[in-house]
């Protein structure tokens, strides 16, 4: 007769710690064997999800030809290997045994990893039952193998009577995964300026569980992302922006580099070290002469990229150079307004010059006329 399950509480266990380069995932771990399942595949008489009192389950009832199971069958993602695993288990079993029954743990071709059940009964008690084992713990972390076994079977004999039952809760796999992210990072063409924006990507087989953002080769954020450790491949692959605010840097050459860190938080990809060159200053301007009078911008690190200039409030012209000439006629004051940009994009503020010409002076003449004052935009 079929014993009953759902007095059965399971023993909540821990996972072992992940050694470098691995990651940890989880099925029935709600206590007393609830939560969900997403690690294993059932087949044969098992359960699909985790049934409180027992987690998952494989049952093996006759009649069974020789060597037929019920299995729990986990498959590591591609490029992982399962390393190891701690779980609690229990199996029950009733008499007579007529061809045998066993509750396994295998790997890779049948390997068997744990044995809580064998042919010739539990952890010292007897082959025939009724009986049970209660719950104990079941652990390896050693281990290199892609699929992950957890079942009962018949034994070598048809099995025309009797039973075995095994439940398996709180698990844990520990996963391996050797390679790092695949990064991709924008880039910031000539000379930036201001608030500016780089895109990227990331992707790896375990997913991506944390961007590092570094500046001149110091770390500026640290981001992590969320993660569902009930899923083989726990995290999600990665995209988005992020922002370098280039007023807080000097003017001249810097560097960024993004790095992305897999579901073991020890591969870290890299898109590389960027470089990229900052301008957040505009030109100086300066001014000479009188009836002929030289503008002028200077700029330290991008350059200047054009002047602009009005004479007494009319057309504006505008001269791709660093320095431009303006003939001044006619008597009396006259102003000039003119400004300057650089190839950062810097615009400087508007500036007015005012200069007096004499009649009869050549545009030599200095009669302290000429002075700098603030104007409105032109």
């Amino acid at each position: 007769m079929r014993l009953v399950l759902a007095t059965v509480v399971a023993v909540l266990l821990f996972a072992a710690a992940a050694d470098a380069a691995t990651y940890t995932v989880k099925a029935c771990t709600g206590g007393a064997g609830t939560g969900v399942n997403r690690l294993f595949v059932p087949s044969g008489d098992a359960s699909a999800g985790c049934i409180t009192g027992a987690g998952l389950y494989t049952r093996s009832y006759p009649p069974l030809a020789p060597y037929v199971a019920s299995r729990q069958t986990m498959t590591a993602p591609a490029g992982t290997t399962i390393a190891g695993y701690s779980m609690g288990w229990s199996v029950q079993w009733s008499t007579p045994i007529n061809g045998g029954y066993n509750a396994f743990v295998d790997g890779d071709g049948g390997a068997h990893l744990t044995l809580p059940c064998t042919f010739a009964g539990c952890g010292g008690l007897p082959p025939s039952g009724p009986a049970s084992t209660g719950w104990k713990e079941a652990g390896r972390h050693d281990l290199a193998t892609k699929t992950l076994h957890l079942g009962t079977l018949c034994g070598g004999s048809p099995c025309t009577t009797g039973y075995a039952e095994a439940l398996w809760s709180d698990i844990y796999v520990d996963l391996t995964d050797p390679s790092a992210p695949s990064v991709t990072t924008g880039g910031l063409d000539g000379w930036a300026s201001g608030a500016r924006s780089v895109n990227w990507s990331a992707s790896d087989n375990s997913g991506i569980r944390r961007t590092r953002l570094y500046l001149d080769g110091t770390l500026q954020s640290d981001d992590a992302r969320t993660c569902d450790w009930s899923h083989a491949v726990p995290c999600r692959d990665g995209s988005g922006s992020f922002v370098i605010d280039t007023t807080r840097l000097p003017d001249g050459a810097h560097s960024f580099e993004l790095r992305a860190l897999d579901a073991t938080d020890s591969n870290a990809g890299t898109g590389g070290e960027v470089a990229f060159r900052v301008d957040n200053h505009a030109p100086e301007l300066w001014a000479d002469g009188q009836d002929r009078v030289t503008l002028g911008a200077r700029d330290e690190f991008s350059g200047v990229a054009w002047i602009e200039w009005a004479l007494d409030g009319g057309a504006i012209h505008r001269v791709e150079a660093d320095d431009a000439e303006v003939d001044v006629t006619g008597g009396g004051t006259h102003t000039i307004t003119f400004r300057a940009r650089d190839a950062a994009g810097n615009l400087s503020a508007d500036r007015t010059i005012s200069t007096g010409v004499r009649p009869g002076f050549s545009d030599r003449a200095t009669n302290g006329m000429s002075s700098f004052s603030a104007a409105p935009s032109f």
